[in-house]
């Protein structure tokens, strides 16, 4: 059985993912999770999330807000 799902408020999300990234209603952050080795990871109001690791910050969220993306086109599309 399908349970609805309820959405999140950017208040709540922000706390936890303070990175507004430049796909709208998706929030981002990224942790040094050992020695030069980083995991980004994405959620957007509806629960949904992305994430990877790697050495580049910058890199990372970029590769998740692209993720993001497509997850958002796919959604939007008819």
């Amino acid at each position: 059985m399908k349970k609805p799902v309820r959405p999140l408020t950017p208040d709540l999300i922000q706390r936890e993912y303070p990175i507004e990234g430049n796909v709208p209603g998706w929030y981002f952050r990224c942790s040094e999770i050992s020695a030069g080795a980083y995991l980004a990871e994405g959620l957007d109001l509806l629960g949904r999330q992305v994430g990877c690791q790697g050495h580049d910050p910058d890199r990372l969220i970029a590769q998740c807000e692209s993720a993001a993306r497509e997850i958002q086109s796919g959604i939007d599309r008819p």
